[in-house]
């Protein structure tokens, strides 16, 4: 039970991710997982779902400022809808890191190409790492340009 607590809650100072399936896609399984996982390791975590629209994720996004958006996709013409997601989150201020990943790009590598953005591994351990990778970097950056302002 200790550990099932400490899984759920989540420190307000820690990156702030968003999760859940790409548009179209029904599978939520591997994004659930994804959350649980990203959650154990201290991220506050909101796991959206299945099927989300990338319009309604972004005026979401927009008001809750999240340090990293992650999608999903198990199925090709899920993984298609990404495309305009790296376009669409560069408008956002600031704008949040986003990552993909799912057994689509896994069957078929080139879609990786296709869709801007991090694809985050073939495995769900590999996510996790590169997850833990950006945003150790991108707190880095941040906190040496805070650093440079106050000098």
């Amino acid at each position: 039970a200790a550990d099932l607590t400490a899984i759920l809650s989540q420190p307000a100072r820690a990156p702030h991710l968003l999760i859940g399936g790409a548009p179209t896609e029904q599978h939520e399984i591997g994004a659930l997982m994804m959350a649980v996982l990203l959650r154990s390791e201290g991220y506050r975590v909101e796991y959206l779902g299945p099927d989300i629209p990338l319009d309604d994720l972004v005026d979401y996004a927009r008001f809750e400022k999240p340090n990293m958006i992650i999608l999903s996709a198990s199925m090709e013409s899920a993984a298609l809808e990404l495309r305009r997601m790296q376009e669409k989150v560069n408008r956002l201020k600031p704008a949040p890191l986003f990552g993909y990943g799912g057994s689509a790009f896994n069957y078929k590598p080139e879609l990786r190409k296709q869709i801007a953005g991090i694809f985050l591994g073939e495995t769900l351990d590999q996510a996790v790492e590169k997850v833990g990778e950006l945003l150790s970097h991108s707190r880095r950056t941040v906190s040496r340009q805070t650093m440079a302002e106050t000098v």
